[in-house]
C-alpha cells in the first residue's frame, strides 16, 4: 500500500491557524490554546455544553405531566404567560435550543399563540417542544428509496390540529423516549378536553436526528 493521504484542511481550520487559535470539534467554540483566559472560557463553555441546562421550577409553572416514579415533570409555558415565565422560556430558546437546532434569527422567541413544553428532571431541562394550534398542513409523502432527511410534501392542504415547529432533546439524553413524552404531552394538553390523534400533528422540516425520530 502507498503512503496514507493527508486529510485536507478545511477553510475554518486554515483561518484558525492563521490567528493562532482553534475551533473545538465538540462545542464549536473558537479559542486560543494556552491563552490563559481563553482556556478558562473554553473549559467552562465546553463543560456546560455537555450537560443539560439548569431549569429551576417556580410556583407559577403549569405542569401537564408529573411522574414521581420517573422523577420528571413537563411544564407548559404559553407565549402570553407571565413575563417572568416568558423570559425564562425565551432565554432557553435563544441561548440553547435554537443554537443546537440551527434555527434562523427571525425565529428565536415564543409567539403569543405558541406553547413551550419543557421536560424537567433533576432540575435540568433535558428536552423541549414548541407547539401551536393550527387548522391545516401539507401531508408528507414517503417514497421508496428516498432518505428521511429528504422532505417531499403534497401540494394539497390536509386538516391538522397541532403544529410542532421545534423539538429538542439534549444530546446526552437522547434515546430515552423524552421526545415521545413531549409529543404525547402536546397531544393531550394543547387543545382543551381532547387528545389530538397522531395523524393530525404536523412538524416543520426536521434535522437528521428529528427525521429518524
Amino acid at each position: 500500500e502507498g503512503p496514507a493521504r493527508k486529510r485536507q484542511k478545511t477553510r475554518q481550520e486554515e483561518e484558525d491557524e492563521e490567528f493562532g487559535g482553534k475551533t473545538c470539534d465538540v462545542c464549536g467554540l473558537y479559542y486560543v490554546p494556552g491563552g490563559g483566559n481563553d482556556e478558562k472560557i473554553h473549559k467552562k463553555f465546553h463543560t456546560a455544553f455537555l450537560k443539560p441546562p439548569k431549569f429551576t421550577i417556580t410556583k407559577n409553572m403549569y405542569f401537564v405531566f408529573d411522574s414521581t416514579q420517573q422523577k420528571a415533570k413537563i411544564a407548559r409555558i404559553s407565549g402570553s404567560d407571565l413575563r417572568t415565565l416568558l423570559k425564562k422560556a425565551n432565554n432557553m430558546l435563544e441561548n440553547i435550543v435554537n443554537r443546537d437546532l440551527g434555527s434562523s434569527d427571525d425565529d428565536q422567541t415564543l409567539k403569543p399563540n405558541q406553547y413551550l413544553f419543557v421536560y424537567i428532571e433533576d432540575n435540568c431541562a433535558k428536552g423541549c417542544a414548541v407547539a401551536e394550534p393550527i387548522k391545516f398542513a401539507f401531508k408528507r409523502i414517503i417514497e421508496d428509496g428516498v432518505g428521511y432527511d429528504q422532505i417531499n410534501c403534497s401540494k394539497e392542504l390536509t386538516k391538522a390540529k397541532c403544529g410542532i415547529n421545534k423539538i429538542w432533546v439534549h444530546k446526552s439524553c437522547r434515546r430515552s423516549k423524552i421526545a415521545t413524552f413531549l409529543v404525547d404531552a402536546v397531544r393531550s394538553s394543547i387543545a382543551y378536553g381532547q387528545t389530538i390523534p397522531k395523524h393530525q400533528i404536523a412538524f416543520t422540516q426536521p434535522t437528521s436526528s428529528g427525521s429518524s425520530f
